[in-house]
């Protein structure tokens, strides 16, 4: 596949989201991601009910333009597979627990002797050490953690999730930059190493906003709502299924106005 990453090689060893979506961002500008799944393969095969073609339409939207190999990680067979791969690769990108990273031999430390400049990093949820590290890191359950739930929906209604897999996709896109400035930094080094990745760590500027306001002035964010306290809004029906909303800077030297109308989507 031509684009600017043409000529880099990435393995990617994951499921579902997070890892996925990072492999895809790759392939999508050249790369040639190698997707090693188990035997029963990756989860998202399975949890739509929808098909596109032959493929689940959930494993499709993230897996598109990337090869795909079958490896028993867990053998001894598939590690000299898998160390045979990492000979030729630039990076790996993995989402796996921790736990799930080193049994299976997916670290630095672990593939090193195959190939020195290889860039790993691993997309968790708390990093690979430490006493949160194999916590169950779901994408709502990270959306809580950061406040992000606490600040998104209606005024007077209860905290909710974004409409979307908000963490997981930053985590990918997140993981797709820091892959690409260590590949960038290796033409200056011989040897490159991990580069770990974490949900929390990369999430908490999303928040940024709201953590201004309470660590510097003290003010807390008690109610969720779709303004800020920097913008006045108003937002309403405006006929024909459509929406508006409509906002200016509450600030004398950035002051204007913007309108965007969108479609309601039952």
């Amino acid at each position: 596949m031509s684009g600017p990453l043409s000529g880099i090689v990435v393995l990617e060893v994951g499921h579902m989201l997070a890892g996925p979506y990072c492999g895809m961002l790759l392939a999508d500008l050249g790369a040639e991601v190698i997707k090693i799944e188990p035997r029963e393969g990756d989860i998202g095969r399975r949890v739509s009910p929808h098909t596109i073609g032959a493929h689940n339409a959930y494993f499709a939207s993230l897996n598109r333009s990337k090869k795909s190999v079958v490896l028993d990680l867990a053998s001894d067979q598939g590690q000299a597979a898998l160390h045979c791969l990492a000979a030729r690769a630039h990076a790996l990108v993995t989402n796996l627990r921790p736990a799930a990273i080193r049994k299976l031999g997916l670290t630095y430390e672990t593939l090193k002797n195959a190939n020195p400049r290889l860039v790993c990093v691993a997309l968790t949820g708390y990093g690979l050490e430490g006493g949160h590290a194999d916590r169950p890191a779901y994408d709502y359950v990270i959306q809580a953690l950061t406040g992000v739930m606490a600040i998104t929906g209606e005024p007077g209604s209860p905290p909710a999730k974004t409409g979307y897999s908000a963490v997981d996709n930053s985590a990918g896109m997140m993981g797709a930059l820091g892959l690409l400035a260590k590949i960038v930094e290796g033409h200056a080094h011989d040897e490159l190493g991990r580069l770990a990745q974490t949900r929390v760590d990369h999430f908490g500027p999303g928040v940024a906003q709201r953590e201004r306001d309470h660590l510097g002035a003290g003010v807390v964010a008690v109610e969720p709502g779709l303004g800020d306290e920097d913008a006045l809004a108003r937002e309403g029906p405006c006929g024909n299924g459509a929406h508006s909303r409509t906002g200016s800077w509450n600030s004398p030297q950035q002051r204007f106005r913007r309108s965007t109308i969108s479609p309601t989507v039952a």
